[in-house]
């Protein structure tokens, strides 16, 4: 029996419980209706004992980014590690297999179609593979943030993201404006903004 693509939910893993790690994933968990959170991942067992008092009943939790992949169900991993872990972690997910072929149906439209098949792919003979969405920065480095890069650009059946929340949050917006509107002739070049 096939879900309706209205009533399909996403399944997400969260890699990382600190401060984002743990508003993503109560906000997969909680407030995003075709989404499921399926898995959360930290190295620190006291975050993760913690957690178990306000995930949802049937999340699971993984002390490493591996044992994860391997076995959970995640179809999308949301990585919100440590900064010095969002490359690794990112190159991890992409690299890992989870969607069996035997899920996409005939015209190329996976059961309960959230994304198209990629058509005549090369890697197609492949398992298909999660979608990844990484907190900024990807890494610490530039050269490190160029592998991901590459790695990404190697398997364009997948979707890679950054996440770059505060540009379209209004509090920025709303300061952005109150400091430069008053003034026509100021040329912003570059504006940062931490709200907590």
């Amino acid at each position: 029996m096939t879900t309706n693509s209205a009533e399909r939910k996403l399944k997400f893993a969260v890699f990382g419980a600190g401060r984002m790690g743990s508003r993503h994933a109560r906000n997969v968990a909680f407030l995003t209706p075709r989404a499921q959170l399926v898995a959360l991942v930290d190295p620190v067992q006291s975050v993760l004992d913690a957690a178990k008092e306000w995930l949802p009943k049937g999340v699971k939790l993984y002390k490493d980014v591996e044992t994860c992949l391997k076995e959970s169900d995640c179809e999308a991993v949301l990585i919100a590690s440590a900064t010095a872990a969002h490359a690794p972690d990112a190159i991890s997910a992409i690299k890992a297999g989870k969607v069996s072929r035997d899920r996409w149906d005939r015209r190329g439209v996976m059961e309960g179609a959230i994304l198209p098949r990629p058509r005549h792919h090369p890697s197609w003979s492949r398992a298909n593979r999660q979608h990844v969405l990484v907190e900024k920065p990807i890494s610490i480095d530039l050269e490190t943030s160029r592998d991901v890069v590459k790695v990404a650009e190697s398997h364009p059946e997948i979707k890679v993201m950054v996440g770059f929340s505060r540009r379209c949050e209004y509090r920025s917006h709303i300061l952005y404006s109150s400091c430069f509107d008053p003034c026509p002739r100021a040329h912003v070049a570059f504006f940062n903004m931490h709200i907590c």
